[in-house]
C-alpha cells in the first residue's frame, strides 16, 4: 500500500475538518432545541461536550509531544476533573 501524497491528505484531513465542524454543530442545535422544549439538557449535550474535550486533549497531547513540557500537569487536571465529574454525575443519577 503506498503512503498518500501531500495533497491526498490535506483533503483527508479537510474533509475530517468539516465533518467534525458539522456534528458539532447538529449536536448543538439539537441540544439548544431539546433544552427550549423541554426545558432539561438531552445526550446530546453530553456527546457534545465529550468530543469537545476529546479535542482539547488530543491538541495538548500533540504539543506536549512537541517539547512543551507546561501541558503535562494540565493534562492530568482536565482528565481528573473529568473523571470526577462523571463519578458525580452518574451518583447523581443513580441518587435522583
Amino acid at each position: 500500500m503506498r503512503k498518500p501524497d501531500e495533497m491526498e491528505l490535506h483533503q483527508s484531513n479537510q474533509s475530517i475538518k468539516l465533518s467534525w465542524i458539522f456534528g458539532m454543530g447538529m449536536l448543538l442545535i439539537m441540544s439548544i432545541s431539546h433544552f427550549v422544549v423541554n426545558g432539561s439538557l438531552s445526550n446530546s449535550f453530553l456527546v457534545m461536550l465529550s468530543m469537545l474535550i476529546v479535542y482539547r486533549v488530543n491538541i495538548m497531547m500533540m504539543q506536549s509531544k512537541m517539547g512543551n513540557d507546561k501541558i503535562k500537569p494540565i493534562v492530568i487536571t482536565m482528565f481528573l476533573v473529568f473523571a470526577i465529574c462523571l463519578v458525580l454525575g452518574l451518583v447523581y443519577g443513580y441518587l435522583s
